[in-house]
C-alpha cells in the first residue's frame, strides 16, 4: 500500500486544486483500490489462457531479473489518474448544479453541456484501464514474467529470475492474518515458476509475487519478516463476472 501512495502535491497537480492531509488519504485510498482491482483483472485474465503465467511487483526491476523484452508501459496508472481527475471534476460539477437547485435558478446549459461532456471522458477513462489490463495480462503469453512496479507500470516481460537461493523453508498460509494457521512447507516441492519466485521475494523482501498454475489456481508470495509466505485461492473472484470497472 505505501509503495503505491502519491504525495499531496503530486495528487493536488493532477486534481487541479489544493487538497487537505485528509482529503489525499481519501485519494490514496481510491488509488489503491484501482491498483488492487488491476492486478485481480490481470490474474484472471492469466487463469484464461490455460498456461499459466506470474507477474513480480518490485521496485528494483533491474535486480536479479533478466528481462527478455523490456519495456515502459504505463498506460494502467496513466488511466487510474484519469478516472480520478475525471470523477473529481463530476463531483465540481455536481455541487454547482445542486447549488443552483438550491437557489431554485435555471441551470444554465454551459453547464449541463459540461457535465455530459465528463459523464464520457469518465466512460472513457474506465475503458482505456480495461484495456490497458487487458493489454499488460497478454504479456504472460511469452513465456517468464511480466514485471511491474508498484504503481503498475511495465517494465519488462519474458523476464528471467536469475537468483536462485531458495529459502529452506515457505509458509502456506490460510489466513489474511500472517500468524494464523500457517503450514511449513519445502519450497523444493513446487515447480520451477514458484521456485523461482520463492527466490526473489525471499532476496527482496519489498517485492510481491503472484503465481498462476496452469490449472487456474492462483497463488500470492511475499517475504514477511524473513518468512517467505504464500496464499492459495486468494479473492480475485469477485471481479471474475464483471466487465467493467466498479464506479
Amino acid at each position: 500500500r505505501k509503495k503505491s501512495t502519491y504525495s499531496k502535491s503530486f495528487i493536488e497537480k493532477k486534481v487541479g486544486h489544493q487538497l487537505s492531509v485528509d482529503d489525499t488519504a481519501v485519494y490514496n485510498e481510491i488509488i489503491f483500490e484501482y491498483v488492487i482491482q488491476s492486478i485481480s483483472r490481470i490474474l484472471l485474465k492469466i487463469k484464461t489462457y490455460h498456461h499459466g503465467g506470474a507477474i513480480l511487483i518490485t521496485r528494483n526491476p533491474n535486480e536479479d531479473l533478466i528481462a527478455k523484452y523490456e519495456l515502459n508501459y504505463n498506460r494502467i496508472e496513466s488511466a487510474i489518474l484519469h478516472i480520478l481527475n475525471s470523477v473529481t471534476d463530476n463531483d465540481l460539477l455536481l455541487d454547482e448544479i445542486e447549488a443552483y437547485k438550491r437557489k431554485k435558478k435555471d441551470i444554465p446549459s454551459v453547464l449541463h453541456e459540461e457535465f455530459n461532456q465528463n459523464e464520457m471522458e469518465i466512460e472513457d477513462s474506465y475503458n482505456e484501464l480495461i484495456g490497458a489490463v487487458r493489454f499488460v495480462s497478454s504479456l504472460s503469453c511469452v513465456d517468464g514474467l511480466v514485471v511491474l512496479s508498484p504503481h503498475l507500470n511495465v517494465s519488462g516481460f519474458g523476464t528471467v529470475i536469475s537468483e536462485k537461493a531458495l529459502p529452506p523453508y515457505v509458509y502456506l498460509n490460510r489466513s489474511s492474518k500472517i500468524s494464523v494457521n500457517k503450514v511449513k512447507i519445502d519450497p523444493k516441492h513446487f515447480g520451477t515458476r514458484h521456485q523461482s519466485m520463492f527466490s526473489y521475494c525471499y532476496k527482496h523482501p519489498e517485492s510481491l509475487g503472484f503465481v498462476v498454475s496452469q490449472d487456474g489456481e492462483i497463488r500470492a508470495i511475499k517475504n514477511i519478516g524473513g518468512e517467505v509466505m504464500m496464499w492459495e485461492n486468494i479473492k480475485v473472484y469477485q471481479f471474475e463476472r464483471s466487465s467493467k470497472m466498479p464506479k
